[in-house]
């Protein structure tokens, strides 16, 4: 038992210097429009399209539609396209119609759209937390009317939040302000992935998906250089002490 206590009280010393944190971003979904990507069914200058369930890895994460119901006379159960808003009026054969006759979602950057639903998930499997996200129908009179996010949790069980989706969200003003509308979200922590689903089997645009990743435990890489806190130096005498207290008491009671 005494034995124990000395490796813990030197450990607990060796131990200073390791950080751990929580790292929240963004993804943003921006530079991947128009650009070849593993698993793709096709790109052009605009956008990238996956389809049936092709997997999408971006910023740690894996990225994928699910469901049936997007385009049988293609072979396409489902599908998953990274857009740039910005350049889709140059797409050859689309003469800028796609931009200039409908409302089109709109927010100065790439996005991702989808049908009929998405998951995604860590790479590492690990958990993580979604705190928020943009969403918005790609197009107006597409008739989505709800999206359902669902937060499946480690170990079993979920938790749902559904939004409304307002085609009024979709302003009449080509390429100019933001027709997204963001979502907070609560209680979507300690995650193994999330789902989102409408109700309709055409696009819903998504952006500026908000997640805090896993702690990251990070050694000093240099401990005896840097001039230690104050605070430090009484952690580590703390600790000496104890180690000394011990073994004196040991060699004491022999």
């Amino acid at each position: 038992m005494k034995k124990k206590l000395i490796a813990a009280s030197i450990a607990s010393v060796l131990s200073i210097g390791l950080a751990s944190n929580s790292a929240a971003e963004t993804i943003t979904f921006d530079g991947l429009a128009g650009n070849y990507m593993p698993g793709e069914y096709s790109h052009d200058s605009a956008s990238t399209v996956l389809i049936n369930s092709a997997v999408a890895s971006i910023g740690g994460f894996q990225f994928a539609s699910s469901g049936v119901g997007l385009n049988p006379s293609i072979g396409a159960d489902n599908g998953l396209i990274f857009v740039d808003m910005q350049n889709w009026g140059s797409n050859p054969g689309l003469s800028g119609a796609a931009i200039d006759t409908f409302l089109t979602a709109w927010n100065g950057t790439d996005y991702a759209m989808f049908s009929p639903s998405l998951t995604f998930n860590l790479a590492s499997n690990e958990p993580f937390s979604l705190n928020g996200l943009d969403l918005v129908m790609w197009q107006a009179g597409y008739g989505e009317t709800q999206a359902t996010i669902t937060g499946n949790f480690v170990g079993g069980g979920s938790i749902s939040q559904s939004v409304g989706l307002d085609a009024t969200a979709l302003n009449s003003d080509i390429q100019i302000g933001n027709d997204f509308t963001h979502h907070d979200l609560t209680g979507f922590t300690n995650l193994a992935s999330v789902t989102i689903t409408k109700d309709t089997t055409n696009f819903l645009a998504i952006d500026n998906i908000n997640v805090t990743l896993p702690p990251v435990f990070i050694p000093d890489p240099d401990p005896v250089s840097p001039v230690p806190e104050p605070s430090t130096y009484a952690m580590l005498l703390a600790g000496l002490g104890l180690v000394g207290f011990m073994v004196r008491r040991r060699n004491r009671q022999q």
